[in-house]
């Protein structure tokens, strides 16, 4: 029987269980820690969460074409 800081431990070093990885997360801080150095050098606590709102949607956009991201924020400046 594994006692629960064995269990701890074994799980700390695990990044991947079958379909479930560390993966995606550590690529979207990522790439927020890249847009905040090479954009915007420096961030203040009270628009942090427009800097994660733009962070998200450049990163779940990361894959569709220009057009697509275009026409995306053209809808959603008209209102």
């Amino acid at each position: 029987m594994q006692t629960t800081k064995a269990l701890t431990t074994a799980r700390m070093n695990m990044y991947v269980d079958g379909y479930i990885h560390t993966n995606t997360i550590e690529g979207a801080v990522s790439h927020f820690d890249r847009m905040v150095i090479g954009t915007y050098h420096n961030i203040s606590r009270k628009h942090m969460q427009t800097y994660a709102n733009e962070c998200a949607y450049r990163y779940n956009t990361r894959k569709a074409n220009i057009t697509t991201k275009f026409e995306d924020t053209v809808l959603n400046v008209a209102g």
